[in-house]
């Protein structure tokens, strides 16, 4: 390459009129005219056009600075040992892995076996032959050839070409050659080598092909045991196929896709696997030493370099390729670095190197390609053997065996994505390197049997060996191997192809399913064609899918009945594409009555009724709401679903681009159910949405993009799926899943006691999804990959708490946001230093409601539920974009927070997701109820047990009647000795007299004196009357005049005599007065005595003598209290009651003993009526059609297949799928008692509330509409009730509209009470306000009719 800054003679920033002048004057000397060389001049000009052009220029620098560049210095090392490229060391969670191994197998270490016996031996029953009527069956085409009778060659060989050498070797193989005929077919191919021999480089390919099969040939015609050089044998024969393939496949590829070609190949790879041959041999390593073909390179790419610029041809990729043969001449050079070392640090060398190694590999991602990087993870694993075989520590042997196991699964897993040459050639290399370990575990068994299946299952279809080699011979061969693959599968299609009769397979030794698989991936890996035609690809995939149905001999009704259930929520259009529709079909159809949500059930133990509280959907209710029916329930409820489980799952883990996916779920009574199906619609739903496609649910299962459903979101949920799909950058595989979180749950039993009834209350349920990361196993299926966490770890610490940090007295050894109390301060902690500081002045309340979050020894944060992880996730975003520091999530997990978030939104638009979320609660109301049922059961059968006739009693029945007897009798003697008591405290005797004692001092009070004298008011009373009529009879005689003079003497002569009779009357009516009332007053008391026997007790009383009146009444009262007790215990005599309450002990053990009787017959009589209200309630149970326990469904053989949903991005060059499933866990919460008092109260409210509403709504609609009718003035206007509005939001009923004709001229939502405007609603009208005409809200206190 010339310098065309020296041929103009100028330096290297010469300014453009520096350059121009040089060129000027150079021009006059240079020029043919003036005598000089035109081959001379031509380089001056082009130097001169090229440095005058600023863009020419900038490319012409670049390119000579690459030219030049030092193959040593191109890419330096830093001095801590790592590439700059790399940031941290790469190897760092590497040498912490190997420290935890050390540590684990210091306490538990690892057997020494021997590994080939983990190796499945060959084996084969292809050849066969019949031994005096007995078959024999050979181990292979030797022993065969070998114990065949020999016959008389037929063979007659004139010229030996490639074409008859391959058909004559199959031959062979198929066994149709006895060992005369080998031998002359031997000396026929040596005597085709001799002449190829003479030829020398003229022979060109061919001689690898003669010579191939020449050695085998020899094996049998020598009989000698085959060995690992069998492989390379064969090696010669596919090499041949690969560098002639244009020319050769139409004869090379019966041979290759042989039954029998694959069985020698097969065997050929155990006998390699199995040699003496050691990978830590330098035999072995020799071959991996590329430093010498990287110079070569070198040189050849700066050749072509030069001749590009001579030829005005891009030197683009040249330029690429020369900086990559670069790098990996640098990295052969690290590879193949020697030292000097003692014995003892041979084993540290050859580790530290492996990890130095590793060190490279994220420089080797971003330039180098991916069999570079499988090649060069195969060399780490071997130094890591190299350093165990070194080793003298048994732990740090094991622990380097281990890495380099999983160095060899990593270089697996990055092939097995990309494309199947690369595959083949790291398991067969990797086996070969397991083989020489020397600890072993289950683990390492079933990796060495998965990679040895692996292989053996590509190689079926691709059997051609590469040897293992350097990475810049890898990069010389330019993807030799894949085209050979290429061609052999491309032969094969076409032989498919041409079979004309299409009833009648082709004739190939693989299965259709086979090849059409692995042209489909093939497509979708971008190495079937050289140019991606999709059309190609869809043709595969249909073909694929026919092949797999008709295999299983299933249908594409099959297909199509799982796809789309009667009952679906999505509609399809006419080719089977969703077209969303959000109501339930057969509901609107049938006008079922359908429901938004369930929020509970109400059992009643005494009538043994159940009333289901559910929301009803009125007629204009939106059609996103429409999600359950009474049907949904029966079928939970017959089939007992109270958890339930789904997943769309690879079918084939050798396949892992199969065409369909395997629906899996739990129990098996989800079979053909509406739970089974909405399970499925979401996940596959969810899929679409991740994935980035849409499965086509009819025939042919076309995939296209999500444009078609997703047109209808708002934008700030379609953000949420487009910015997911654009941060997809390759292939990964990943799960997200839907799950249920627990319900909380009220149970309200106030009513038990008096009505029988009790509540259960059913809380909001929350829909989460979740995501993990995926990995294959050693045996291909998907597993979750540990050690995959998400954003940073949060800690919250108090001031001292952060001092002790930054004084190192505490450690944080991973990255992490601290939380600081008191302050608010966010750290991001990284690396033993705080690297960033914040605060979030407008979400203080965010960092308290986390400080109060549970923690554990070390302050961090416990992640024991969603609502933890979202709290984080939302700081961390925040913390993050205020500091610009990387918040560390993946895509797929901010996927899964925000679709968590915006779930009911999205299920606006997709009722999928609600009808889920409404199954998902209505399982848990189900799983509530199985348990209630479970607990009646066995009250039933408890009740039947103790009160079926003794005789029948078990041990636990006597044991409850007895413990009962006597915790019955205790109580019963407990309130009968209480009672009495309380009886002798208030009812004694002396008691008794106190109290009547007590009121007839109070009736003394009353009565007073008995006696008058002439001063008494009563007497002075009489006197006077006598006065007042002596007075009236004498003025009516004599008149009034002298009645003064007489007055004195009328008192005292008339009057003054008469006083004592006075008195004497007095007091006798007084006494009789007091009698008779006292008579009267103590009927009851003295009812038992004559009348003149109670005068006598009165007239005692009443001449101060209470005590014989008192005895009498005392003796009542006993008798009173007798009776009052003889009520409460009638069987008792009231002699036997007196005594018991005159502190008798043994009639107080009689009564008990009695009492017990009866408290033991009514505990009877309480548990008759017991065990019939549960009777009761279990009849409703079955009349419910409540399933007991469902019986398990066979499901063995049925179809269970639906078209799976693939990404391919040809320009990104992968392929993306997504997994995961729906996991309804149907468990209740425990909640406080005040959130179990108001969810309990708001279930109620809301039974009692849904029917009123409903009521109320209907007169208000009616009231308004009259109203609005009244007041219209223009007769061309109507009013419509319940109008349909189609918005861009959804359907829409207006609950009042206006119209002149058909068009819309005025709207009215007319609610009642605190009846909610839904956000959806607002929506709808605020879209009717802008593109037809304006709603107004009206708004009615309670119902305006009554």
């Amino acid at each position: 390459m010339n310098n065309l800054y020296r041929i103009l003679e100028v330096n290297e920033d010469a300014p453009i009129h520096v350059i121009k002048k040089a060129y000027r004057y150079k021009a006059l000397f240079e020029h043919p005219d003036k005598g000089g060389d035109a081959q001379r001049m031509a380089l001056l000009t082009t130097a001169y056009q090229t440095l005058s052009d600023p863009c020419k220029r900038r490319q012409f620098d670049q390119e000579w600075e690459i030219y030049n560049a030092s193959n040593d210095t191109e890419l330096a090392l830093t001095s801590s040992g790592h590439l700059p490229t790399a940031g941290l060391p790469f190897s760092m969670s590497f040498r912490k892995e190997h420290a935890q191994f050390i540590h684990q197998y210091q306490k538990e270490p690892l057997d020494k076996n021997t590994p080939s016996h983990y190796l499945k031996a060959f084996h084969s029953e292809l050849y066969r032959h019949s031994i005096d009527g007995k078959e024999a069956i050979y181990k292979d085409i030797f022993s065969f050839v070998s114990a065949k009778e020999s016959v008389e060659t037929k063979l007659n060989i004139k010229l030996l070409t490639p074409e008859k050498a391959i058909a004559c070797f199959l031959e062979f193989l198929i066994g149709n050659y006895a060992i005369k005929d080998i031998q002359h077919l031997n000396e026929k191919f040596s005597e085709k080598i001799q002449q190829l021999n003479q030829l020398g480089q003229q022979a060109g390919y061919e001689f690898q092909l003669y010579q191939g099969i020449y050695e085998v040939l020899l094996m049998s015609v020598k009989e000698t045991k085959p060995t690992e050089k069998l492989l390379f044998s064969l090696q010669k024969i596919s090499d041949y196929a690969k560098l002639t393939a244009d020319q050769s496949m139409g004869f090379m590829a019966p041979l290759l896709q042989s039954k029998y070609f694959r069985n020698l190949f097969s065997q050929a790879l155990h006998l390699y696997w199995l040699s003496e041959e050691k990978v830590l041999e330098e035999s072995f390593l020799k071959a991996f030493d590329g430093r010498v073909a990287a110079e070569r390179l070198i040189e050849r790419l700066k050749s072509q370099l030069s001749e590009n610029r001579s030829a005005s041809k891009s030197n683009d990729q040249p330029t690429r390729l020369l900086r990559y043969a670069r790098l990996l001449f640098k990295l052969e050079k690290d590879l193949n670095k020697r030292a000097n070392f003692t014995t003892e640090d041979r084993a540290a060398f050859y580790r530290e190197k492996a990890f130095h190694l590793l060190d490279w590999l994220p420089a080797l991602m971003s330039t180098a390609g991916h069999f570079v990087i499988v090649n060069t993870l195969l060399q780490i694993g071997i130094h890591f053997q190299k350093a165990a075989a070194q080793e003298s520590e048994p732990p740090l042997r094991m622990a380097d065996e281990k890495l380099a196991t999983k160095i060899y699964l990593t270089a697996v897993s990055i092939a097995h994505r990309i494309t199947p040459d690369v595959e083949l050639y790291a398991c067969l290399h990797s086996i070969k390197c397991l083989l020489a370990c020397r600890y072993t575990d289950e683990d390492f068994k079933q990796t060495l049997e998965a990679l040895q299946h692996r292989a053996l299952w590509l190689a079926d279809l691709f059997p051609f060996f590469q040897a293992s080699q350097s990475n810049n011979d890898l990069l010389a061969q330019e993807d030799q191997n894949l085209v050979l693959m290429r061609q052999l599968l491309h032969a094969l299609i076409d032989t498919i192809d041409k079979q004309k009769n299409k009833t009648e397979k082709a004739a190939i030794d693989h299965s259709y399913v086979r090849v059409f698989y692995q042209a489909y991936e093939a497509c979708l890996k971008n190495w079937y064609q050289e140019t991606h035609e999709p059309e190609v690809e869809k043709k595969f995939r249909q073909r694929l899918m026919h092949e797999l149905l008709e295999h299983n001999q299933w249908t594409k009704d099959d297909l199509d009945y799982n796809l789309n259930a009667p009952w679906s929520l999505a509609e399809l259009d006419e080719q089977g594409w969703t077209r969303p529709r959000s109501l339930l079909p057969l509901a609107k159809k049938t006008n079922i009555p359908t429901y938004k949500t369930v929020h509970g059930v109400e059992f009643n133990y005494k009538t043994g009724k159940m009333a289901f509280i559910l929301d009803y959907c009125e007629e204009n209710e939106s059609d996103y709401n429409r999600l359950l029916t009474l049907f949904d329930l029966n079928e939970l409820f017959q089939r007992r679903l109270t958890s339930a489980i789904f997943s769309l799952d690879p079918v084939d883990p050798d396949m892992p681009y199969h065409p369909f996916n395997q629906m899996r779920f739990a129990p098996s009574t989800l079979y053909h159910s509406q739970l089974l199906h909405t399970m499925f619609l979401t996940d596959y739903l969810l899929k679409f949405l991740t994935v980035g496609q849409e499965v086509q649910r009819r025939d042919p299962y076309e995939l296209r993009s999500l444009d078609s459903i997703t047109q209808q979101l708002p934008n700030y949920l379609k953000k949420v799926i487009d910015d997911f799909q654009a941060s997809q950058h390759e292939e990964s595989l990943h799960r997200f899943w839907i799950e249920s979180e627990a319900v909380d749950l009220a149970i309200d039993d106030e009513k038990l006691t008096k009505e029988g009834h009790v509540l259960f209350a059913l809380g909001d349920i929350k829909m989460v999804v979740k995501q993990h990361t995926l990995k294959r196993d050693t045996e291909g299926n998907l597993v979750d990959k540990e050690g995959e966490d998400e954003g940073w770890d949060c800690y919250v610490l108090t001031p001292a708490q952060q001092r002790e940090l930054e004084r190192g007295k505490r450690i944080i050894s991973e990255p992490a946001l601290i939380i600081i109390k008191d302050r608010w301060e966010l750290i991001f902690w990284e690396n033993g230093q705080a690297t960033q500081r914040c605060h979030l002045e407008n979400d203080k309340h965010h960092l308290i409601r986390l400080s109060k979050r549970g923690r554990d020894a070390d302050e961090k944060i416990k992640i024991d539920d969603s609502e933890s992880l979202r709290q984080i996730y939302r700081v961390v975003l925040k913390a993050s974009k205020k500091t610009d520091m990387p918040h560390r999530y993946s895509p797929e997990f901010i996927f899964a927070q925000e679709f968590t978030k915006y779930y009911n939104e999205f299920a606006i638009y997709f009722p999928e997701f609600g009808r889920l979320r409404e199954l998902s609660k209505a399982a848990t109301l189900v799983n509530v109820m199985a348990a209630q049922r479970a607990s009646n059961q066995e009250e039933i059968q408890l009740g039947q047990r103790r009160l079926q006739d003794k005789r029948y009693w078990q041990a636990e029945e006597r044991y409850y009647w007895q413990t009962t007897e006597e915790e019955l009798k205790k109580l019963v003697r407990e309130s009968i000795t209480k009672q009495f008591d309380e009886w002798r405290r208030q009812l004694c005797k002396e008691k008794l007299k106190e109290t009547r004692q007590k009121s007839l001092h109070a009736l003394r009070q009353q009565i007073g004196c008995l006696s008058f004298n002439p001063y008494s008011p009563e007497v002075k009373t009489v006197c006077d009357q006598y006065y007042e009529e002596i007075k009236r009879k004498f003025i009516a005689e004599y008149g009034d005049s002298g009645w003064d003079s007489v007055s004195d003497t009328v008192r005292e002569e008339a009057i003054k005599p008469k006083i004592p009779t006075i008195i004497s009357e007095l007091e006798v009516e007084k006494r009789s007065a007091y009698r008779k009332q006292l008579l009267a007053l103590l009927k009851n008391e003295l009812s038992g005595l004559s009348s003149w026997e109670s005068s006598q007790l009165i007239d005692k009383f009443l001449d101060w003598n209470e005590t014989p009146l008192l005895n009498q009444l005392v003796k009542y009262d006993q008798k009173q209290v007798a009776k009052k007790i003889k009520e409460i215990y009638p069987e008792h005599t009231e002699e036997s009651l007196d005594n018991a309450l005159n502190n008798s002990l043994s009639m107080i053990d009689e009564i008990v003993d009695r009492e017990t009787e009866k408290a033991l017959e009514q505990h009877k009589q309480q548990l008759k009526i017991r065990l019939g209200g549960r009777e009761k309630l279990e009849a409703s149970f079955v009349d419910l059609g409540f399933a007991a326990n469902a019986e398990e469904i066979d499901i063995k053989g049925t179809c269970l297949w639906v078209p799976a949903s693939f990404r391919h991005d040809v320009n990104k060059g992968y392929s993306r799928a997504v997994y995961g499933g729906v996991h309804i866990l149907g468990i209740a919460r425990h909640i406080s008692p005040a959130q179990m008092q108001i969810l309990a109260r708001q279930t109620t409210q809301a039974g009692q509330r849904l029917w009123q509403n409903k009521v109320w709504g209907d007169a208000a609609n009616r009231y308004h509409a009259t109203l609005v009718q009244q007041q219209l003035s223009n007769p061309n206007m109507t009013v419509k009730p319940e109008h349909y509005v189609s918005t861009g939001h959804g359907a829409r009923f207006l609950d009042v509209a206006v119209l002149s004709g058909k068009t819309l001229q005025q709207g009215y939502e007319v609610k009642t009470g605190n009846s909610p405007y839904t956000h959806a609603q607002q929506m709808k009208d605020n879209w009717i306000r802008e593109n037809q005409c304006n709603v107004n809200l009206v708004r009615y206190p309670g119902c305006p009719i009554q």
